[in-house]
């Protein structure tokens, strides 16, 4: 058992602290939505169904 200091610092340097991607930027952020819709069209479709019903519900 080790005191949680030394815990917190082992995970800080796991590389997937070490290797956390960039921001994302307004044009990565645009290629991930246009893969998403790309790849999955019915999920883009539902999920653009729910954000519609989303946005009239909370105006």
């Amino acid at each position: 058992m080790t005191p949680p200091s030394s815990a917190d610092k082992d995970k800080e340097q796991s590389p997937a602290f070490t290797s956390l991607p960039p921001p994302v930027s307004r044009q990565n952020h645009y290629w991930v939505r246009r893969e998403f819709r790309r790849l999955s069209p019915l999920v883009y479709r539902h999920h653009q169904m729910a954000g519609i019903a989303a946005g009239r519900f909370l105006l």
